[in-house]
């Protein structure tokens, strides 16, 4: 079986889909692309699906990324330059986003199952779950923010906020 390649930013999307009750289609929009936003779902529906699917986390250009229309590099290129993706020409460990999830272990290019990558994210998970959903001064906390809380109308009827 053929690893499933995935940046740690493209990652938090898998995190949605993993405990946050997103579904593949839904957590990425693809540019509105069709090619972007089917590769995108089949990716995450595979690794989501399948607790045995392996799994690297790279630095460079992923399987997301393979079909994004602005990357130069890819298949699905528009060949637009004033709106191509350079960011992936030189490695970018998404360092920031991999300590978020906890998979730093598992980044540059290692290898690994789904099932251990979701199991990686699952004090993350915890965190989110403990983080009040507000500051003080009405403000969204840190997790909140980056991630699309699926259970946001249940989360607000149930502490009535």
């Amino acid at each position: 079986m053929e690893p499933i390649k995935l940046l740690p930013h493209h990652a938090m999307r898998l995190f949605e889909v993993f405990y946050l009750n997103g579904k593949p289609e839904e957590v990425l929009s693809g540019y509105d692309n069709v090619g972007m936003s089917q590769n995108t779902t089949n990716a995450l529906g595979r690794i989501a699906s399948n607790p045995n699917q392996l799994v690297q986390i790279v630095e460079s250009y992923d399987e997301i990324c393979r079909m994004c229309p602005k990357n130069h590099r890819g298949d699905n290129y528009q060949n637009k330059p004033e709106d191509t993706c350079h960011d992936y020409d030189v490695p970018n460990p998404d360092t920031e986003f991999a300590k978020i999830l906890g998979i730093e272990t598992v980044a540059e290019d290692t290898i690994t199952t789904s099932k251990e990558l979701k199991k990686l994210m699952g004090p993350t998970y915890k965190q989110f779950l403990a983080e009040p959903r507000f500051d003080g001064n009405g403000k969204k906390l840190p997790l909140r923010m980056m991630f699309r809380d699926r259970n946001e109308d249940l989360y607000l009827n149930l502490f009535n906020i």
